[in-house]
């Protein structure tokens, strides 16, 4: 009984594909995720439920994490760069760009804001501090006088 430890990947992989595959809300494949790098690599694309009903599907790469809806549109996108740095894109519906958030450095934030038809919106934030900048960049931009004349 001194070496009892069951391990899972002694069994053959065809078996171990089977018991895998029998895992399927959500919440169990999130958590059989997070046990070991074998079970995250196995279980990259994870579907994402509503009352039953596949609704859209998480897409987890090493670099890059992707929530896209059922047709295959790209809806929210986190992109990991080096040194704990990351950009966060989040798009409508139909594909527009709608915000790109991204972090400076350890304590501040930039977001900006595409989704008014006016103007852009960038604000800048510092989690000991809150809102320190916020500027607004009209989209449309009206010449001056006519300079022919």
């Amino acid at each position: 009984m001194e070496n009892s430890v069951f391990q899972f990947f002694d069994f053959p992989l065809e078996l171990q594909e089977k018991i895998l595959n029998a895992i399927d809300t959500e919440k169990g494949i999130l958590n059989t995720r997070a046990t070991c790098k074998s079970f995250w690599e196995f279980f990259s694309i994870v579907n994402v439920f509503c009352e039953g009903q596949v609704i859209g599907k998480n897409i987890f790469h090493s670099d890059n994490f992707i929530y896209q809806d059922m047709e295959g549109n790209t809806v929210r996108k986190i992109v990991f760069r080096p040194y704990s740095m990351w950009k966060y894109y989040e798009y409508s519906p139909n594909g527009i760009l709608v915000r790109i958030v991204e972090n400076i450095n350890i304590y501040q934030t930039r977001m900006t804001d595409y989704s008014n038809h006016s103007h852009n919106r960038i604000l800048v934030c510092d989690s000991r501090y809150g809102v320190i900048a916020e500027k607004k960049i009209p989209k449309l931009i009206h010449p001056g006088n006519c300079v022919i004349s």
